[in-house]
């Protein structure tokens, strides 16, 4: 099969390690990825990021599908390479071969480092930030970190989804170093044993209801809004969720099918504000 213009060009750059512009985004055209190709698949590009002052950054992994444009060899390339020399900078090793994706959530997992992951195309801000703290070839459970470093309570995203993903680079590492500076710790959800691959999702869905904890759930068709509220009843191919409005006030029920969930939100600040006037409208009697 011939290979397309954009994967030729990947191995060649990688082959002679030249620092290159990634474009993949055609609603910020302008906006590139720079870096040094460091492993490619036939999904996946893994690129050693570097900053506008030729500083390395970590790594960014891209889906190929998304790049339309690949710039090499300009004056903004070779500028950063060489800045990249004379302050002697150097990425830390990253040791992935194939399953560039897989292999990185797990090594993110076994060394409890903080990753960034892209799901939405169409809404880039809406980038997840946290601790992988569990996964399976469908979905990442992640204890989720807000910007200021604070603990967020649980996210899931299918692994579908990510288009884009970043690791060990300066916005990660700062998160961390906030998160235990500022002592935070993730309230217990429930552990996942490493010898085995549950249906993780459903696992996660049954541990929010024994805990009575309100989840938002976003759904495949997004114009149906995203559904917030505590699980009822799961029968593993449906939930009933009693929906909890923003002054905790309920608000009648919804039946989901579990195949149309595409992102949970799980106890973090805002749902346990939720949590919080829901208990005071019921000791009240309101």
């Amino acid at each position: 099969m011939k290979m397309n213009p954009i994967d030729t060009m990947i191995k060649r750059v990688q082959a002679e390690q030249k620092v290159v512009s990634i474009y993949a985004n055609p609603e910020q055209p302008d906006a590139s990825i720079v870096g040094y190709i460091h492993r490619a698949s036939y999904d996946d590009v893994l690129i050693r990021h570097l900053t506008p002052e030729g500083k390395q950054d970590g790594y960014v992994l891209q889906r190929i599908s998304d790049i339309f444009q690949l710039d090499v060899d300009g004056d903004y390339e070779q500028r950063l390479a060489l800045l990249y020399d004379l302050q002697n900078q150097q990425h830390e090793q990253l040791d992935v071969e194939q399953d560039l994706l897989s292999e990185i959530l797990y090594y993110a997992l076994e060394n409890d480092e903080v990753v960034t992951l892209y799901t939405n195309p169409d809404d880039p801000s809406g980038a997840v930030a946290g601790y992988i703290h569990a996964f399976t070839d469908e979905h990442v459970l992640m204890r989720h970190i807000t910007r200021e470093g604070r603990e967020d309570g649980y996210v899931v995203r299918r692994v579908e989804d990510i288009f884009h993903l970043g690791i060990l680079g300066e916005y990660e590492n700062g998160l961390d170093c906030l998160y235990r500076m500022q002592e935070q710790e993730h309230i217990y959800f429930f552990q996942v044993l490493k010898d085995n691959k549950p249906d993780l999702l459903r696992n996660v869905l049954l541990q929010a209801k024994l805990k009575g904890w309100i989840l938002r759930m976003g759904l495949e068709d997004e114009e149906r809004g995203d559904v917030i509220g505590q699980i009822q009843q799961s029968d593993g191919e449906h939930v009933t969720v009693r929906r909890i409005d923003e002054w905790g006030h309920e608000d009648g029920y919804t039946i989901i099918f579990v195949g149309d969930l595409v992102k949970l939100n799980i106890h973090g600040e805002e749902e346990r504000s939720r949590e919080t006037l829901l208990a005071y409208q019921q000791e009240k009697g309101i």
